[in-house]
């Protein structure tokens, strides 16, 4: 229980920062600090996911490593997901919890996500609509595509 609170304010820490950081920077000098500390928050976040026993078993049974974390959150941030829903920051969380991170790894190849036979913007769209969904209902359990989309 404690390590999920201490869990829960670590994440809570490094997506209040990446949210700063994505604000507009109107300076060079702004925007080299920006940059620095996106990074700093994106290396916490992805040793919180690599040493925590659970995500570091998904991310491993998955073939991944430290280089997946950074192209899936990118993914994740570039397609939507870089948003707070019910005070959760999704990209943030979803790297964090197993079972979100199970799922996104389960239709992810390394760039975008691929679900079925769906083209790559329906699949992208599909699986950050179900990840938002999923912690819109409060997670806890495995994410589902069909459970929570009508597709």
């Amino acid at each position: 229980m404690i390590k999920a609170i201490i869990k829960g304010y670590r994440l809570n820490r490094i997506a209040n920062v990446l949210e700063k950081c994505s604000q507009t920077a109107l300076d060079f000098a702004s925007i080299t600090k920006t940059s620095e500390k996106r990074q700093a928050a994106e290396d916490k976040l992805f040793e919180l996911v690599l040493t925590d026993e659970q995500t570091g078993e998904v991310l491993f049974s998955h073939g991944g490593n430290r280089k997946t974390l950074e192209a899936l959150f990118s993914t994740l941030m570039r397609t939507g997901a870089g948003q707070r829903v019910k005070g959760v920051h999704v990209a943030t969380a979803a790297l964090a919890y197993p079972y979100s991170l199970d799922f996104l790894l389960s239709y992810f190849d390394g760039e975008n996500f691929k679900y079925e036979d769906y083209d790559t913007s329906n699949s992208n769209a599909l699986v950050i609509y179900t990840i938002i969904k999923w912690f819109k209902m409060g997670g806890g359990r495995p994410v589902n595509v069909r459970e929570l989309t009508d597709y």
